[in-house]
């Protein structure tokens, strides 16, 4: 696979589906722009252990897997948003603990927003992982 060539379900060694799906009420609010969505749909192909997200495109549904597994997270359903650009329109995480280690809605919602626009498009923003630490939950 060349880089530019879109990373798919089958360039992929492993692509396990999200085991028990759970609906996410908390969507990333957040609105990409159209040049943003044609990189996006291209993925993510993680290069190195510390890389820990494999992502790729289908349609417009967007799934995440964890890289050294090959375990579907997230998939998340793209659609217009008004006035232009890309939004997420609906979510789903995986809930079995043992596959993703789940506290918040919060955190999930922040870390689906790491991943399309950390992870997939390399933009760098502090302020979403403060978002995503301070979403853990008090015991």
């Amino acid at each position: 696979m060349t880089a530019d060539e879109a990373v798919t379900r089958a360039s992929l060694s492993r692509c396990e589906p999200i085991a028990a799906p759970l609906p996410l009420t908390a969507l990333p609010e957040r609105v990409w722009t159209d040049a943003e969505w044609e990189r996006i749909r291209q993925g993510h192909r993680s290069a190195a252990a510390a890389d820990k997200w494999d992502v790729f495109v289908e349609g417009t549904r967007l799934y995440a897997q964890r890289s050294w597994a090959g375990r579907g997270v997230y998939e998340a359903e793209f659609g217009r948003a008004p006035g232009g650009g890309w939004r997420i329109t609906e979510a789903v995480v995986e809930s079995d603990q043992e596959a993703h280690d789940r506290t918040t809605e919060a955190r999930d919602c922040a870390m689906l927003q790491i991943i399309v626009s950390g992870v997939v498009l390399g933009v760098r923003d502090p302020g979403l992982w403060a978002r995503w630490r301070e979403a853990v939950p008090v015991y």
